[in-house]
């Protein structure tokens, strides 16, 4: 089933609810018409909220009770909790190769990163934001890799 907005000789337009049959569209029901803009979107709602009806399917309330808002509540209040597991784990590692020696403050985080979360630059932005609820710009990570580039190069090659 579908909508047909059909414009009439009068210029109203006639809102109908059609569906296919032995390839024919046949009118099911028709729900209206109007000349106003404002008159035909409220038909064309209106046409949407019968057609479940015409097929005999329930609508699902998704209304939520107090309860559930206090569970949703609950869960946006503790979704920043996550596994530090990585961070104690990759840093041991992290520090025993000596990178922890480049004083440098995205190093650590933005390696563990990448291994835990293998993405781009700005989906590991992301990523920092969502799960550490720490908040950077993609430019401050691009500047930080410059940095990196330009004073600890040789020192980064030679730790490694």
């Amino acid at each position: 089933m579908f909508i047909r907005k059909k414009k009439n000789a009068s210029g109203s337009v006639s809102i109908q609810i059609i569906e296919k049959q032995e390839g024919r569209n046949k009118v099911i029901k028709s729900i209206g018409s109007s000349k106003d803009k404002k008159e035909i979107d409220f038909l064309v709602k209106k046409a949407y909220l019968e057609i479940p009806k015409l097929q005999k399917q329930e609508i699902l309330n998704f209304g939520y009770s107090k309860k559930d808002e206090n569970i949703f509540n609950f869960v946006d209040e503790n979704i920043k909790i996550y596994s530090v597991g990585a961070d104690l784990v990759l840093g041991n590692i992290f520090n025993s190769i000596g990178f922890d020696k480049i004083e440098e403050p995205f190093l650590k985080k933005l390696t563990i990163s990448r291994i835990v979360y293998p993405v781009s630059k700005l989906k590991t932005t992301e990523y920092w934001e969502r799960h550490l609820g720490f908040n950077t710009g993609i430019q401050t990570v691009y500047d930080f890799l410059d940095r990196l580039h330009k004073n600890h190069k040789e020192e980064i090659e030679q730790i490694s």
